[in-house]
């Protein structure tokens, strides 16, 4: 089948508004709107397998008294279930923050004790420092009984004693227990309303949430000015560089929108998928910018519609595998999977389009500039 070059176009370069206008959609409109997943926000993740199919409805009704509640019933291969998502109790957040904070200070205390050891058996010059390692465990001691105090509150109990070590392990045990009780409370609601042959827990607490967010931001940081120097480097030219670096950045925040639309959580599984799409762009990108200012075959236009040829065939390879991939985990319910596959299928369309839009029209404006053959 003969297709004719769209390059040959007269005002083909007009068509770089497109991704200029999506993006600009995308980070006002869509962007703010993606549902984050518990690795990134923190919450608990109840996983239920039944041999029966789920009212979520109904389950919803008998969740009530939990807050945010979020139930999601599917269907697949192995049979039928439900996911039940809730954010993070704050009672045991707040007791499992001071538990680390508690956990340091005994271990404080106990460094103290044995300092206090030592000087209450020195003599000479030592033995001055034995007051102030008096109050130094004074101090702790009564630091570590508040924390374990607070501690046991939180989790529904009483502090029984005064010995800080014992009461740091009554905090330790007490944390255990009424996380448990939590679970075993959730899981009872659950059975209630849905016959229960397995279930799964996941739980991410909010500091390790807050981690998982900021290691993201970093690595989308540092993907791109390494992406950056890497394309300067071999193209040492501004105009071809610059050109990579937006089509990188239109792939991120176009899909990114998108994922708000087809409400795909942000999570570490579609953040894999979104750097991976740094790679899908600089390759199509590359491929355009080598062909049209390295080759010498042909017309300016017709080495870019050469390499448009190639990469119908390169995007078109990536689509049909993710979206297998994205089909199959769908109907066996694997999450991850269905994250991965979904957003770079999407994020390949949009490469394809945010590279031979905006692009295409660069690199052809920056040739004809220079009067490339």
């Amino acid at each position: 089948m003969n297709i004719s070059n769209p390059f040959e176009w007269k005002y083909y370069k007009y068509l770089v508004i497109i991704p200029v206008l999506a993006i600009i959609f995308s980070l006002f409109f869509l962007v703010p709107n993606i549902p984050q997943g518990i690795d990134l926000k923190g919450g608990l993740l109840l996983t239920v397998y039944s041999n029966e199919a789920v009212d979520s409805q109904a389950l919803k009704e008998a969740l009530a008294s939990y807050s945010d509640v979020e139930v999601r019933a599917f269907s697949n291969a192995i049979g039928h279930g439900v996911e039940v998502e809730l954010p993070v109790d704050a009672g045991l957040q707040a007791a499992e923050e001071e538990l680390s904070v508690l956990h340091d200070l005994d271990a404080d205390l106990s460094r103290a004790e044995v300092a206090l050891s030592y000087y209450q058996q020195a003599e000479g010059e030592d033995a001055i420092a034995l007051p102030g390692a008096q109050a130094n465990v004074t101090r702790l001691t009564s630091e570590v009984l508040a924390s374990a105090r607070f501690v046991i509150e939180k989790s529904g109990g009483v502090l029984a004693t005064s010995a800080p070590h014992e009461a740091a392990v009554d905090a330790d045990e007490a944390f255990d227990e009424a996380k448990s009780s939590y679970r075993s409370n959730l899981i009872a609601s659950v059975a209630g309303v849905v016959p229960v042959d397995s279930y799964s827990f996941k739980e991410i607490g909010a500091s390790l949430s807050r981690v998982f967010f900021s290691k993201v931001q970093e690595v989308l940081l540092w993907s791109f000015v390494l992406s950056t120097i890497v394309v300067f480097f071999i193209f040492r030219s501004l105009v071809p560089s610059l050109a990579v670096i937006f089509a990188a950045v239109a792939d991120i925040v176009i899909t990114a929108g998108l994922m708000s639309v087809l409400n795909i959580p942000l999570s570490l599984a579609s953040v894999a998928a979104l750097l991976m799409l740094i790679g899908f762009s600089l390759d199509t990108d590359a491929l355009l910018t080598v062909r049209v200012y390295k080759r010498s075959e042909g017309t300016v236009r017709e080495r870019a519609f050469d390499a448009l040829k190639t990469a119908v065939m390169m995007n078109g390879l990536v689509m049909a595998s993710f979206g297998v991939l994205a089909i199959v985990a769908l109907y066996l319910q694997i999450p991850t999977y269905y994250q991965i596959g979904v957003v770079a299928f999407v994020g390949s369309i949009v490469d394809f389009v945010a590279t031979w839009t905006f692009n295409a029209g660069i690199i052809l404006w920056d040739a004809d500039r220079r009067g490339l053959k």
